[in-house]
């Protein structure tokens, strides 16, 4: 059986791949310069999960999809996925913290805690 929290990550890297993010991803370099150096949401993904980049670079990815959350015309959805992605083991290691004392059932921690994350992200002042 598929966990509500695997079903997640999986339906988010699926939303990466369809013609309309790329559509909306392509609006974020030209405003966040620190997502220049892609050309899709799937490279900016690669970059943040491998071992090459200085944490640095990594960081001013992170620090630009939060930005883009709020200030994006293309809407957040795009930098929210994004943000989900690149964070996920962090996160995934979080809900399996809280898990043992979570009392109202899995789905609901898997929504808390991505909300919260979202919710964060979104009143962060840069």
């Amino acid at each position: 059986m598929v966990s509500s929290w695997q079903l997640l990550h999986e339906r988010l890297i699926f939303a990466t791949q369809r013609r309309s993010f790329h559509r909306r991803f392509e609006a974020l370099p030209r405003k966040f310069v620190a997502l220049a150096p892609f050309r899709d949401g799937a490279s900016l993904l690669r970059h943040q999960t491998g071992d090459g980049p200085a944490p640095e670079a990594r960081e001013g990815v992170i620090r630009a999809l939060v930005a883009a959350i709020s200030e994006s015309e293309a809407g957040p959805e795009v930098a929210q996925t994004l943000l989900l992605l690149v964070l996920w083991p962090g996160l995934d290691a979080v809900r399996g913290r809280l898990r043992r004392y979570w009392q109202d059932g899995l789905p609901n921690l898997d929504a808390e805690v991505t909300g919260r994350l979202l919710v964060i992200a979104a009143r962060t002042d840069l």
